[in-house]
Formats: C-alpha cells, structure tokens, sequence
C-alpha cells in the first residue's frame, strides 16, 4: 500500500516543483508606448504657416526600451530630427538634430496620470513637466485620448511655459507655447 501512495505521489511533487510554461506572447500584456515605434510611421505637423513632416527611419531595442530614430523630409531629402526612449516608465528625448544631450530629457514619466510631477534638467533645459489631464484632443488628423503635459522652463535665460499633447502609438499630436499652435494634420503608421 505505501508502495502504491508513494506511486501516484510522485507525479503531484515533480508538478508542484516544475517550472511554469512561459505565457505566449499574444497573451502578454503589450507595454503603450507615447510614441510610434515602427520604422515607416510618418507624421504630418502643421503650424506657424508651415508644414513638417516626420519620419521614424529606425527602432532599436535597448534594455526593455525602444530607441526610435526620426528624420524630417524635406526639399533636399531627410535630415536628422531626433532620436527618443520610450519604455514603461515614459518618453525621452535623447538628441535634436543630430545632436546628442548630455542626459535624457523627460518628456512623458510614469505614471500615466494627473498629477504626475517631473523635473527637467537637460540639454540646457531646467524646470519641471506636470500631467494636468486626459482629454480627447481634436486635431486635423482626427481625434485622440490624449495626455496633456504643462510644461515651466528656462532656456538660454527664458522662462517659458508651454503644454503638449501625446497619443498612445503616435505622440505628440499638439503643441502650444507663446499663443502657438502646432497640431497632427496626418498619420500614416509604419510596416
């Protein structure tokens, strides 16, 4: 008889001591990143009487964050832009114009909701970036659940103020400062 338990127990300890199969990753929860992360996406801004467009030309990954590379096109071909990190935790900037700064600029910190304080303090740039709401932002390319971000900082001497406008997937889809606007006129995802 003990022969027979220590039998139909063996099977229950090596299951309670296995490892648990991975979980497949269609059902991983998928991190929401502030920012298009496929090469291809492209971005149209207008404002102040002009016309930008936007163009992710490469995605890295590095350390759980993904390293987005963006090009501006214009009359003679595409020139660097910026490059930015985004992870869980938020959205930086790492570089403007094929210049790279000295430490991450914090654009968009978890968590994701208003409320949410951070300091600035990069690339010449001090003061402090505050989530002040979720709102549907209507813009020419549409309308999005958008996180806004006030923005009070100095540059070269200035206080400025300024407020910005991200999508999950696209980014900024509206930007005001000094009674300006710069809005999403269309976006073209990557492949």
């Amino acid at each position: 008889m003990r022969r027979f338990l220590a039998v139909l127990l063996i099977p229950v300890v090596v299951a309670a001591v296995a490892p648990a199969a991975p979980v497949p990753k269609h059902l991983m929860k998928q991190p929401v990143y502030y920012f298009p992360t496929t090469v291809g996406a492209k971005r149209v801004y207008e404002g102040n009487g002009r016309e930008q467009v936007l163009v992710v030309s490469k995605v890295e990954d590095n350390k759980g964050a993904k390293v987005v590379t963006v090009e501006e096109e214009g009359a003679n071909g595409r020139v660097a832009n910026e490059v930015m990190e985004m992870s869980e935790s938020g959205l930086a900037r790492l570089g403007l114009g094929g210049t790279s700064f000295d430490a991450p600029l914090a654009m968009l910190q978890a968590p994701f909701r208003v409320g949410t304080t951070w300091k600035l303090k990069a690339a010449g740039v001090e003061g402090t970036n505050t989530i002040t709401a979720v709102e549907t932002i209507k813009v020419p390319a549409g309308a999005f659940e958008a996180i806004r971000v006030d923005s009070d900082y100095t540059l070269a001497g200035q206080k400025r103020s300024c407020s910005f406008w991200y999508a999950p997937g696209i980014g900024l889809v509206k930007t005001m400062w000094d009674g300006k606007e710069n809005v999403l006129k269309s976006f073209v995802p990557g492949k």
